[in-house]
């Protein structure tokens, strides 16, 4: 895969670190998908949020507002990424820094995946370069 193309990394992050991949607007049935075969019990239309509150961590492509990839889990509710989601996110973001949206460096802060001097520094930009041109 060459540097300008965006990468497919799009879907859930398990726990254990491991992609599940899905189309960008297939997230809702990935997840409903997911709890099936885990044999979880949920709600409909509540799929990606159970998925969320058991240590998932939703990755998406976005176009709407700003472009780039954004990182969806419960960090609201002072839960961190597992150490195997961290390692994960670290290898994407040190080859696809340049893919993620600007908000999506907050979204990585309230992980727990990168500190506070990362998010406003952006050091994997210069690592990888700008791919705007």
């Amino acid at each position: 895969m060459e540097h300008w193309e965006m990468p497919q990394f799009i879907g859930w992050l398990s726990p254990e670190g491991e992609i599940e991949q899905c189309p960008s607007y297939g997230h809702m049935s990935k997840a409903a998908e997911i709890l099936e075969r885990l044999n979880i019990d949920y709600a409909i239309h509540k799929e990606d949020s159970t998925l969320m509150r058991r240590g998932w961590i939703k990755v998406m492509y976005t176009e709407f507002m700003e472009r780039g990839y954004r990182f969806f889990g419960n960090a609201w509710r002072g839960k961190e990424a597992t150490e195997a989601q961290k390692q994960s996110l670290m290898e994407f973001l040190e080859k696809w820094a340049a893919w993620v949206a600007p908000s999506g460096f907050n979204d990585l802060y309230e992980l727990g995946i990168i500190t506070d001097e990362e998010r406003t520094e952006k050091p994997w930009i210069r690592k990888v370069g700008d791919r705007s041109c």
